[in-house]
């Protein structure tokens, strides 16, 4: 089992899950990052920690910390990424 979620383009982000977009600007893929493929019983947690590149909060993570930050609503202002609405 290995990590593809450098396939998601993490700067597309709104505060609902789900709302992201791939490098390529499609739709978001289910079972494609490693959170959702532990929520579908695909890979276990242990591998999750092992494995995943993407763990929010995490050090060394390679998911964006402004998008953290973001998601917990520690920013006063968004940081520079695409809104949901700019999704569609």
């Amino acid at each position: 089992m290995s990590c593809e979620c450098h396939k998601i383009n993490w700067m597309a982000v709104c505060r609902s899950p789900g709302k992201y977009v791939m490098v390529d600007g499609s739709t978001l893929q289910e079972g494609i990052d490693c959170q959702d493929k532990v929520n579908k019983s695909r890979m276990d947690y242990d591998t999750y920690l092992r494995v995943c590149k993407y763990q929010p909060g995490e050090d060394g993570t390679l998911f964006p910390d402004e998008v953290y930050q973001f998601l917990l609503g520690d920013l006063q202002s968004p940081p520079p990424i695409r809104v949901c609405d700019e999704i569609g």
